[in-house]
This record gives C-alpha cells, sequence and structure tokens, in this order.
C-alpha cells in the first residue's frame, strides 16, 4: 500500500508543478489593504479605501475598480488616466494608509515602506534617509510631498539650501515625485528611458538619445506616442529645431520614434493568435494593436495573463493582457508571444496512474 501511494502521489505532483502559478516577485495589492487616495491641488477628489474581498475598491467618481496584485504605480496610472477626463493633468499619489506609529516614504527612494521612530516627529530628510534616500536618476527633488490626514500639507523643494526642519509626524506620509519620464526609441544612437525636470522638446529628447542614427532615421516624420494612447506626427530640422513653433512637448510617459528612413519597420506576433508572423508597422504600437494584426483574436486556449514581449535587447516583458492591451507598446524589430494557457495532459497522467497501479499488482504478486 504504500508503494501504491507513492505512485499515486508522484502522478498527482504532475498536475500540481505544472500549474503552480509563479511568484509575484514584488508586493502588489490585495484584499485587505487600505489606500488613501490623493489628487494633488485638488482635496475634494481625494478619498480612503479598502480593497474588498473580491480585490476592488470604489473610487467615487470612477466606481468599483479592480486592482487585486496591481502595483501601487499600476493603480496611480489607471486613477490618473480614468481622470484625465475631468481634470488636466491630475497628479496622483496612491499611499498605503499607514499605521499610527509609522510613517510611510514612498515614490522615487531606494525602498519604499513604513517607518517606526522613536520620538513624536522626525526631520523630512531624516525620513528619506530611512528609505534608503531618493533615488539619484529618477527622483523629482523639487516634488516632495508631506500629507497628513489625507491632506497635502505642503510640496518642498529639497534641492534649495537647507532651511529650517521640516517635522514629520506619526502617521505622516512622504512621497518623492518622479521626474518626467520619457522614452526614445527607432533609430537613434542610445535608444532607452531617460528622467527629466518637466516636458521637454522633440529636439532635446533626440539629444538625450544621442541623435539620430547618420543616414538612417527620419527627421521628417517623427512619432510622439502620448501617454493616454493617441499618436501625433511632427517634423524636425537638421539642427533638431521644429518645423512647427512652438515644438509640441514630450511629457511625462510619451513615447518618441524615429523611424528608419528606408526600411520597413516590422513587429512578430507569435504563438497562440489566429495569425503569427510580422507585421508592417508605424512606428511603435499597442500590444492590442499588434494582436488585432494577427487576426484581431488570440485563440481560446491562449493565455491572456501572461503574454510576453521581447524587447530589442533580448529581455523579456511579461504583461496581462486583459489589463495592458492599449497601454503596453511593442516596439519596431521586438516580438510579442501568446504562451498557451495550463492544460492538464490526461494522458499523461493516466499513464502514470495505470503504471503505478500495475507496478503495484506486481508487488502484490
Amino acid at each position: 500500500m504504500r508503494i501504491h501511494r507513492l505512485f499515486l502521489a508522484f502522478a498527482l505532483a504532475l498536475v500540481a508543478a505544472s500549474a503552480r502559478p509563479a511568484s509575484l516577485g514584488q508586493h502588489r495589492i490585495r484584499a485587505g489593504d487600505s489606500l488613501r487616495i490623493v489628487v494633488l491641488n485638488r482635496p475634494e477628489y481625494g478619498q480612503e479605501v479598502l480593497v474588498q474581498d473580491d480585490g476592488k475598491i470604489n473610487y467615487f467618481l470612477l466606481g468599483a475598480i479592480d486592482v487585486e496584485s496591481l502595483t501601487l504605480e499600476a493603480l496611480r496610472e489607471r486613477l490618473v488616466a480614468g481622470l484625465t477626463g475631468h481634470l488636466t493633468d491630475p497628479d496622483v499619489l496612491i499611499v498605503p494608509i499607514p499605521r499610527e506609529r509609522d510613517v510611510y516614504v514612498g515614490g522615487q527612494v531606494g525602498a519604499p515602506g513604513r517607518y517606526g521612530f522613536m520620538d513624536a516627529h522626525i526631520d523630512l530628510r531624516k525620513a528619506l534617509a530611512l528609505a534608503g534616500d531618493a533615488l539619484s536618476e529618477s527622483a523629482d527633488m523639487t516634488r516632495v510631498h508631506l500629507i497628513r490626514d489625507g491632506e497635502l500639507v505642503q510640496t518642498y523643494d529639497l534641492t534649495a539650501p537647507p532651511g529650517p526642519h521640516i517635522q514629520v509626524f506619526r502617521g505622516d506620509v512622504v512621497y518623492v515625485s518622479e521626474r518626467t519620464r520619457l522614452r526614445v526609441s527607432g533609430n537613434v544612437r542610445e535608444p532607452g528611458v531617460f528622467h527629466v525636470l518637466g516636458p521637454v522638446s522633440a529636439g532635446y529628447a533626440l539629444s538625450l538619445a544621442g541623435g539620430i542614427v547618420d543616414d538612417q532615421g527620419s527627421l521628417g516624420r517623427l512619432m510622439i506616442l502620448r501617454a493616454d494612447g493617441s499618436t501625433e506626427t511632427i517634423e524636425l530640422n537638421e539642427d533638431l529645431t521644429g518645423v512647427d513653433r512652438p515644438q509640441r512637448e514630450i511629457r511625462h510617459g510619451d513615447t518618441l520614434h524615429v523611424p528608419n528612413a528606408y526600411v520597413v519597420e516590422e513587429v512578430s506576433v507569435l504563438g497562440y493568435v489566429q495569425q503569427p508572423g510580422l507585421y508592417r508597422v508605424r512606428g511603435p504600437v499597442s500590444v492590442g494593436r499588434a494582436l488585432a494584426l494577427a487576426g484581431d483574436a488570440v485563440r481560446e486556449d491562449a493565455n491572456l495573463e501572461v503574454v510576453e514581449i521581447v524587447r530589442l535587447d533580448g529581455s523579456v516583458e511579461t504583461i496581462d493582457l486583459r489589463r495592458e492591451a492599449t497601454t503596453a507598446l511593442v516596439h519596431p524589430g521586438e516580438t510579442v508571444r501568446v504562451n498557451a494557457r495550463f492544460k492538464v495532459n490526461w494522458p499523461l497522467v493516466f499513464s502514470a496512474v495505470s503504471t503505478a497501479v500495475l507496478l503495484t499488482s506486481l508487488i502484490r504478486q
């Protein structure tokens, strides 16, 4: 009987091992979390919310929102998109509600989280030090927010010479804003993500990426992919000044793409889609658009929760297609790969069980 149980356990382990989900790798919002939504300079849009058992929050302006497994930044971006129809460039912060004796330090710091201290209050700079200080490349030290009881106390410029001590009390939230984050892609010398102070011109963004690749990049049809999913085409002169004056700005979350002046650009769509293959594009497109080119539908056995983007540098980014179809971008030369949804290999399971039963019968004889 003992051997029989061992073989049955082995057969069932084949199913359990293949169905085990991958580790999230980072903290994500879950049921029971308490969050504070803060819209800077618009306190009437602020609200404290509790993540319900079904993974949703109820925000008075947008209704029920599914936040289960989202990061704080992903939820912030979702709220910004939802509020854009009501406010101009809403500045939204999402912070966990700290315990009474803690201060929460978040945003662009080395180790965001809750930190306790013994005294009645602590200096703002010391609070930042508890969280590993601000990140040098991405932190906007001209916009360090102090939030108390859900309301913005003040925004401090910590690049100025140190003045009087800024007191942070238990239960306060310190939030370091991110510099304007933009991406420059395509036929430039050093494509990548850059952090700058405030919106910048297209010419300045190109200079950050080392300028265009000689005889390849086209200044006549640069593309700006806005954070809201819209697309604009602009033209620059050889000295990177705009043909249109003033130049249209590259803002937070935007992508500036330099197409190849001579080569047709393509993206690959592979895996469990109706028509896998290479598809021509004009600059970066959303993953949803790339899949539309491949037949406008994925197969029934496709795993929508784990869709992979193989980047130009060989790295692989995983997205949830149900949530990020319109926001995740794939660039020319990159690949979208749709994998199969997990299915139990019943022939393998039955074969293993049958083998276990047969061996047990032989042992009994």
